[in-house]
């Protein structure tokens, strides 16, 4: 025996009416810890951003993206590096222009550094990698979290 098949608006209609017939629970206040598995009331919202500074998504280098401008494969920049940052660290001082810092995965990004670039497996024979260049926000980006 066939089941005719409606409309996909018609079947999405039939679905909602029936969501919006079920009872709704009352809401309850209680421990977070007996809260899992629950669906908030209303909406939540972060005091602060988390983490509550800029930090690097991944292993790489820290730069300002100014000093790469025009770089490209055919004609790479190579910057210093000057410092080296580690999850925890924090930058003993800002990123001085014309210089990179190796930065560690969840290390803060130096004052002024661009978000940083995603560094590549060495070579045999191991020499500064050739940065091109990124944008703000490319990587890390502070917002505010709010979830319905």
């Amino acid at each position: 025996m066939k089941q005719p098949f409606c409309a996909p608006s018609e079947a999405l209609r039939r679905v909602l009416d029936a969501a919006a017939a079920l009872p709704k629970p009352a809401a309850e206040t209680l421990p977070l810890d007996d809260a899992v598995g629950r669906i908030a009331a209303g909406t939540l919202s972060a005091r602060m951003d988390q983490p509550p500074f800029d930090r690097s998504p991944f292993d790489g280098y820290a730069l300002h993206s100014a000093d790469t401008a025009g770089a490209s494969r055919e004609t790479p920049v190579t910057l210093p590096v000057t410092m080296k940052l580690y999850a925890g660290d924090a930058p003993a001082s800002p990123l001085p222009a014309g210089c990179a810092a190796r930065i560690m995965t969840g290390a803060p990004l130096p004052e002024g550094a661009s978000p940083p670039v995603l560094s590549s497996p060495k070579p045999a024979r191991y020499s500064p990698p050739p940065i091109s260049a990124c944008w703000p926000g490319r990587d890390t980006l502070k917002s505010p979290f709010t979830r319905r």
